[in-house]
């Protein structure tokens, strides 16, 4: 997993430097946009938010509580 500098190799730390990224785009002035950009973007937007969805349960259930060994 490849991290861009000075960002931790860990699943918060990919997901920090996507929200980043993503951060870049609050600034920016959509009415200057083409209608094939926007709707590109929603297209994206979507994959993404439905990809950040399908990772929240594997998240929660490697955060239960686990048996100690030994």
């Amino acid at each position: 997993m490849e991290q861009p500098t000075g960002t931790p190799t860990t699943p918060a730390g990919v997901l920090a430097a996507a929200n980043t990224l993503v951060a870049d785009l609050d600034e920016t002035m959509w009415v200057a946009r083409t209608s094939e950009e926007l709707v590109e973007a929603v297209v994206v937007a979507e994959r993404l938010r439905a990809h950040l969805a399908a990772l929240e349960p594997g998240c929660w259930r490697g955060a239960r509580p686990r048996g100690r060994q030994g």
